[in-house]
């Protein structure tokens, strides 16, 4: 679920102790992940002999890179790595460590995981993960998409931060130890649905369709009634914020969508005195938004001369969840499982709330080959942009490629296609 807290910042450091790690691995193992939260019955390694050469008893300078499909990840990614005997901390946005109780605190720190402001430069996350993969004590793990959006067969495109601090890390590392590399390690997660679930993916969508005020018509072709029932509720939460939109037609969803993103980004603008250049598209211009609510939001002072700003917030909140989604997605091949991610974003993004699992599910984790920063820095002295865009594709590559393998694998009945039942 896309959503922000917009509150004060504060740095939560990590505080790992490698004994409460192993008893948290068995109770995420035994409990957790199979448990009602999650319903993960299984966590599967793929190719795993691609990681001898980096995975050793010593110092191990590792980043695993990961996509980020579901609620589930950072569980499945601890029972991966309980599974490999690797330790890591991980970057988490900072609101997850104000929603929870002293407790769940307590245990995010001692599992190695700290807090980053992803709308800012945060210098106080970024020194920290460069200082754990120079030290190689601890592995990394970093979500490069930045977001969970519901979509496991397709990476978003990465954020380049995740890359700029293993390559700091690397420059660091080479003065202090030469000839030691840092590794990056592209993971693929791919979770699917172990039983049949489209009766209950199918009551999902008649919820959605009476809050939209219409029913579900399961005559019709499901990917056409998906995205009717979509287009009204765009239309409902359009209203909301004082826009009247036309109803998409059969195929006029994705257009749609755009308009209705265009008009609150520019009603945003306006209101915000934001100039605007013509060469900006719709995502960077609200990324530039949301920067300036957050940079007032969560400054009582500045927020005490814009009493509109949450209103503000609501309206951009909005247009990010429109412009989230991707029809084609969907049309490019409607599995149970694809088609399930899109009720669950539907419903998530319109009740604000996250969706417990609905069925038991099976996940599967692909490593392709370690990339050597040690040899990649020493090809592009000089290029560090170069390197920097570089890496970050090639790693997108490397996690979509594998996902495409994790489907080609897939014979759960999640990967089947969808019908009403």
């Amino acid at each position: 679920m896309n959503d922000f807290a917009d509150l004060p910042y504060r740095y939560y450091p990590p505080k790992p102790q490698k004994v409460a790690m192993w008893l948290l691995w068995q109770f995420n193992r035994f409990l957790y992940l199979p448990g009602n939260v999650h319903r993960i019955n299984s966590v599967s390694l793929i190719n795993e002999e691609q990681l001898s050469g980096c995975i050793t008893r010593g110092r191990s300078h590792i980043l695993f890179l990961c996509n980020h499909p579901t609620h589930s990840d950072p569980q499945i990614l601890e029972e991966m790595q309980r599974q490999l005997g690797v330790a890591s901390m991980f970057m988490a946005a900072y609101d997850l460590f104000e929603r929870r109780s002293k407790l769940d605190v307590w245990v995010l720190k001692v599992m190695g995981v700290f807090s980053v402001d992803r709308e800012i430069l945060d210098s106080k996350a970024i020194q920290q993960g460069v200082k754990t993969l120079v030290d190689g004590e601890y592995a990394m793990t970093i979500f490069p998409e930045g977001e969970m959006y519901h979509q496991n067969d397709r990476v978003v495109p990465f954020q380049e931060g995740a890359i700029y601090m293993a390559l700091t890390a690397q420059k660091k590392l080479a003065k202090l130890h030469p000839g030691d590399p840092v590794y990056i390690l592209p993971v693929s997660i791919k979770v699917s649905h172990n039983h049949d679930q489209r009766p209950a993916i199918s009551t999902l969508l008649a919820e959605l369709a009476a809050g939209a005020g219409t029913t579900l018509e399961r005559e019709r072709e499901p990917v056409v009634e998906l995205e009717r029932i979509a287009s009204a509720l765009v239309l409902r939460e359009a209203k909301k914020v004082g826009l009247d939109l036309a109803p998409a037609e059969t195929d006029g969803l994705e257009a749609q969508l755009k308009v209705a993103a265009g008009l609150i980004i520019a009603a945003l603008e306006k209101s915000m005195d934001i100039g605007v250049e013509n060469s900006g598209n719709l995502m960077s211009r609200l990324l530039h938004i949301r920067r300036r609510i957050h940079q007032i939001r969560i400054d009582p002072d500045k927020a005490a001369g814009f009493p509109e700003v949450g209103k503000w917030a609501d309206k951009a909140m909005l247009a990010l969840r429109v412009l989230s989604y991707n029809p084609d997605y969907l049309r490019d091949r409607p599995s149970v499982d694809r088609y399930g991610e899109c009720v669950e974003k539907l419903f998530e993004d319109f009740h604000s709330r996250v969706l417990s699992p609905y069925g038991s599910r099976k996940a599967m984790v692909y490593f392709s080959t370690p990339i050597n920063l040690l040899d990649k820095l020493n090809s592009f002295q000089g290029k560090s942009r170069k390197l920097l865009k570089g890496l970050t594709e090639e790693s997108e590559r490397a996690i979509q490629g594998g996902i495409d393998k994790l489907n080609d694998m897939n014979r759960c009945p999640g990967g089947e296609l969808f019908y009403f039942k």
